[in-house]
């Protein structure tokens, strides 16, 4: 989906990319985060909203800043 969005009275697109799913298990989590860390590292801002009650994303998200800090 595309939004227009309204920043310091700029007008530009902001994309969404949504994955969602009812079932477990069925990789909404890893593509999220696989999809998120590649717009990343191309230099897009990125941010990644894990509403999963697991919170599997923000956990991840978690070890790999514990990780870098060490």
């Amino acid at each position: 989906m595309n939004y227009n969005s309204e920043i310091k009275g700029v007008s530009r697109m902001v994309k969404v990319i949504t994955f969602g799913n009812f079932k477990g298990g069925t990789g909404k989590t890893t593509n999220s985060c696989m999809i998120s860390y590649r717009l990343a590292k191309q230099g897009y801002k990125v941010l990644l909203a894990d509403l999963d009650p697991q919170a599997n994303a923000t956990a991840l998200y978690l070890k790999t800043k514990q990780v870098q800090n060490n």
